[in-house]
């Protein structure tokens, strides 16, 4: 068995990154020197898979000037000029690609560190089940659906709201394996678990590795979060193998960090991450800022700032 394509869900509206988000589509969002969806990208073509389609709808142009911008790399992109939710877009992908057979389902926000290997015994799992999904580990109050497991198999779905209290539960990580072929097909819009993996309906078996490193920048404030983890990692030489990662493909220029914490900023400034490679940081800015864009104006309160737009902590 070996995966046919990997599809790369980039059609979402932004309206968990606050007020830039609605400007600057959540996959175009700075990773250091280059974006979301770059590493994504990066990361489905270190495990040998070369065809390559995103799904597109809002600030779709954006998008695509982006991905044409990379003359290395084909992608494919079927826009959605009305938004077909998670399950309507695979749907979509097995209708215009019927050729396609076993794909991998990754979104541009959540960085899962999948190996060849890990790819390999997830493949030997789903057998001949029509979708598999990679699960994570979170702790308790992470605002995250939990899935509950039985025998491997995915068996039910608890809201965030209604956990348990608990030290720590399982969720779906948003990637998985399908089987289109075996996929009976659904014409519109539809849910993930309401046309793809309905585990009421058929055996959704589940792939859970507590050893894979996953980062989550899905919103605001776990996209922040991000950076302060990573940063305080930094000056204490700390490495893993996503910092490897970034530093090896030109994401990360580790000249670019300084002692207090800040990317390409003002020496002495903490928390600061300006990702604009136009615009040189000479003068202090407050803590806890991300620039995006810069501004024309000056900097002087905290948030991220993306042209004229600025969402202040």
């Amino acid at each position: 068995m070996k995966i046919d394509a990997a599809y790369i869900l980039c059609a979402g509206l932004g309206t968990r990154m606050g007020q830039i988000g609605t400007v600057l589509p959540k996959p175009l969002w700075p990773l250091f020197e280059k974006t979301c969806l770059d590493f994504i990208i990066m990361q489905v073509q270190a495990l040998g898979i070369t065809n390559i389609f995103i799904n597109t709808h809002h600030l779709a142009g954006q998008i695509e000037e982006h991905v044409k911008s990379n003359k290395q790399t084909t992608i494919n992109v079927l826009h959605e000029p009305i938004l077909l939710g998670s399950g309507g877009a695979i749907h979509n992908l097995k209708r215009r690609f019927p050729e396609v057979k076993k794909v991998l389902v990754l979104n541009a926000d959540f960085f899962f560190l999948l190996t060849p290997v890990t790819l390999r015994l997830a493949l030997e799992k789903m057998q001949n089940a029509t979708s598999l999904l990679f699960c994570i580990t979170v702790p308790f109050g992470s605002g995250l659906n939990q899935v509950c497991i039985d025998n491997g198999l995915l068996k039910k779905i608890v809201q965030a709201s209604m956990i348990k209290p608990c030290i720590s539960y399982e969720t779906y990580a948003g990637i998985s394996i399908l089987n289109l072929e075996t996929l009976e097909y659904q014409e519109g819009v539809s849910t993930f678990f309401d046309s793809v993996a309905n585990f009421e309906n058929m055996n959704v078996p589940v792939f859970l590795d507590h050893g894979i490193e996953w980062y989550d920048v899905g919103t605001k404030q776990s996209y922040k979060a991000f950076y302060y983890e990573f940063s305080a990692k930094w000056p204490q030489g700390k490495r893993d193998v996503l910092s490897d990662t970034l530093i090896a493909n030109g994401f990360l220029l580790p000249q670019k960090f300084s002692d207090s914490g800040s990317y390409s900023a003002f020496a002495g400034s903490k928390r600061v991450f300006n990702f604009d490679p136009d615009w040189n940081c000479l003068d202090p800015i407050p803590s806890d800022t991300f620039i995006l864009k810069a501004p024309s104006a000056p900097i002087v309160t905290s948030g991220i700032y993306f042209r004229e737009y600025v969402d202040k902590n």
